[in-house]
């Protein structure tokens, strides 16, 4: 396993992916969803048939695996760039710093992925608010 050293351009980038890849795909599975839920709903749109339910699913999915996978590139990147009890130095700055920062919010983003996509299976659509 190579490892990720602080201040490389690798470790930037996990890094990086480690904290906003989780808030990126909640996004796009929220604008994606939302879109065929109106479109599906729209008088024009009822005659295309679209099917809500499977898009949903495949969209939550998609997000669930980005919002997992940074998750566990934030956990690598934090045991790659903790301190030791033999060793005086102290966690590789940055990347540590925003690998806990990826670890405490990924968890959270990846609920409200679940959420939003099981709402959409199992509340009903297209229903006047």
């Amino acid at each position: 396993m190579v490892k990720a050293q602080p201040g490389t351009q690798r470790a930037g980038l996990l890094m990086w992916f480690g904290v906003v890849a989780a808030p990126i795909a909640w996004a796009a599975q929220f604008i994606f969803v939302y879109a065929i839920t109106e479109a599906a709903c729209h008088v024009n749109g009822r005659r295309w048939g679209l099917p809500i339910d499977a898009w949903a699913i495949a969209a939550m999915a998609a997000a669930a695996v980005v919002a997992v996978s940074a998750t566990a590139v934030s956990l690598r990147l934090r045991r790659e760039t903790r301190s030791t009890d033999d060793d005086d130095a102290p966690p590789a700055g940055p990347v540590h710093f925003f690998a806990v920062v990826g670890l405490a919010t990924n968890p959270l983003f990846l609920a409200i992925i679940l959420m939003n996509g099981f709402a959409i299976v199992f509340l009903p659509n297209c229903v006047q608010a």
